[in-house]
């Protein structure tokens, strides 16, 4: 614990360590599960406790198209994590949304509400469209990557010194 720390991030950090020990006193099974995005900043003491410690990869080209194709459509970003992907995909989704409020704006603008009241569903055709690629391009455009390729290499790197031996994922230069 670095001299810098706040008190009550050094209170939290103890009596996560004194917890973690006293599991290792027990007949009952526990398994922990942790994560974090800068593995290089843990505690000593905390790498200790946790036996293995396991890269998991940003999304492979593959996995990134599923997760597209799942979601939306066909596509890839190298540097995308599957969180910046879900993002993209929503941001996407919202444009077709977005042009029908100003499809509803427009409507409004050029009727009064009695008007639209006495016309039938047929003269107003004002319709929730489907996703297709300009959405996509357009999201791509406006959603940029969290991770940047310094820090994959920098997660290879603490990996290569600390990590277990095993990653899930891919090569950071595919």
């Amino acid at each position: 614990m670095s001299s810098s720390e706040h008190e009550g991030s050094k209170r939290m950090k103890t009596e996560l360590l004194v917890q973690m020990d006293g599991l290792a006193k027990t007949d009952d099974r526990v398994f922990v599960l942790a994560a974090s995005n800068l593995p290089w900043a843990l505690d000593p003491a905390m790498l200790r406790r946790l036996e293995k410690r396991i890269l998991v990869q940003l999304p492979s080209r593959e996995a990134r198209k599923f997760i597209i194709q799942h979601q939306l459509s066909d596509g890839h970003r190298a540097n995308y994590s599957g969180s910046d992907i879900m993002l993209m995909c929503k941001e996407a989704a919202m444009r077709p949304m977005r042009q029908l409020m100003r499809d509803l704006e427009k409507l409004e603008a050029k009727s009064s509400e009695h008007d639209l009241a006495l016309m039938g569903k047929e003269d107003v055709d004002v319709k929730l469209r489907p996703v297709n690629k300009d959405d996509i391009a357009m999201a791509l455009k406006c959603t940029k990557p969290s991770t940047k390729i310094s820090h994959l290499k920098k997660y290879e790197a603490w990996h290569e010194k600390h990590g277990s031996g095993v990653s899930a994922g891919r090569d950071i230069d595919e």
